[in-house]
Formats: structure tokens, sequence, C-alpha cells
């Protein structure tokens, strides 16, 4: 399983729209059609300009498909110049406790 985590700091005024484009349904959709196990937006309180977007997948392949979909990109290129610094991207590989090195 690979999980997918996006940190992204916005001006305050945008952060609504954000918030909601990760949270629609269509957005979601799409994590789903491309083999996303579950995606979650992660909003700090105490910071509230500070989005974390975590999505699950089986396969690294999933999701490069979605990180690469026109969607995600028109997403971006709409964050884009709202943004305090730019998107930090990580990728992890989840590995169970007879996994370990």
């Amino acid at each position: 399983m690979w999980f997918h985590l996006t940190t992204i700091h916005l001006y305050l005024p945008n952060a609504d729209t954000v918030s909601e484009t990760l949270h629609s349904e269509e957005f979601i959709d799409l994590v789903n059609r491309h083999g996303g196990q579950a995606s979650y937006v992660l909003e700090c309180p105490e910071q509230p300009f500070e989005f974390n977007y975590l999505t699950a997948w089986d396969s690294e392949e999933d999701a490069d498909a979605f990180f690469e979909s026109e969607m995600y990109k028109e997403f971006l290129s709409d964050v884009q110049p709202h943004l305090i610094s730019p998107l930090c991207e990580r990728r992890f590989e989840v590995m169970g406790a007879v996994e370990r090195v």
C-alpha cells in the first residue's frame, strides 16, 4: 500500500476554495476511479492556512495515474497563484510489522 501526502500553505482568503475542492464529490470520485482507497483532508486549527491532503493507494502506479490526471493538474494550476510556499508532495510505502528492515 502507498500513501501520498501533499502539504499546501495558502494565503487565508483562498483556503475555503481549496478546502471545498478537496472535499468535493467530484475530486473524491476521481481518486476512487484511479484506484484510491481513501482520501483525507487534514486541516490544522492552529494553522488555518495549512492543509495536508492524504490519499491511500494499493499501488504506486494507481497513485501516479491520479497525480498525472488532468483534473489534478488543473487543481494545481488553480492553487499555484495562492500559495505561500511551494507544495510539498511526499510518498510513503506502507509496510507491515513483518516487513520491517
